[in-house]
């Protein structure tokens, strides 16, 4: 059965609002982990969004015109389809707003711990929908890897920080 227009709309824009996001995280993450871990995300991020989210993009028009039931069959059972997946955008939606309301509220005052619990919170939220994209688009599985790595580098433990942020190791 050939997904509907609206839900295929609705999935753009979650792909949007994901893309964005994890862009959002990269972008803050060089600031937030110790240099130790020698690692750019922003660069790899953009080359990743740009290889694998067209890819999944026509994998949506396939299955919106019913050239691919798999994808619309995995994606119901994933509830990104119908009432399910309104209920799922509208999260995704408020949360990220409110991180990046937050965000310019405080934009240089907030403590880096603080930072980082947000930004691990916010990758959590994007996981909620990433993964259940990826089991039916494929493509999108080396976003959900790549959003796994920034929250691992988000979450050093504090004793392995210690000399970037002046604390006895």
């Amino acid at each position: 059965m050939p997904l509907s227009k609206a839900d295929v709309d609705t999935l753009q824009d979650m792909l949007v609002t994901i893309g964005d996001n994890i862009r959002f995280v990269a972008a803050k993450y060089s600031e937030l982990v110790p240099e130790w871990l020698d690692w750019h995300p922003m660069e790899s991020w953009q080359v990743l969004e740009k290889q694998n989210f067209p890819k999944a993009r026509v994998m949506l028009s396939y299955a919106e015109r019913g050239d691919s039931e798999n994808v619309s069959v995995v994606l119901e059972s994933h509830g990104l389809t119908g009432p399910l997946l309104t209920s799922k955008m509208t999260f995704l939606t408020s949360a990220t707003k409110k991180v990046h309301a937050y965000f310019e509220r405080f934009p240089k005052t907030l403590d880096k711990g603080i930072v980082r619990r947000i930004l691990s919170w916010l990758l959590d939220v994007l996981d909620d929908s990433l993964e259940s994209l990826a089991a039916a688009l494929p493509p999108l599985a080396a976003a959900v890897e790549f959003k796994k790595a920034l929250g691992t580098g988000l979450n050093v433990p504090i004793e392995l920080r210690w000399e970037e942020e002046g604390t006895a190791g």
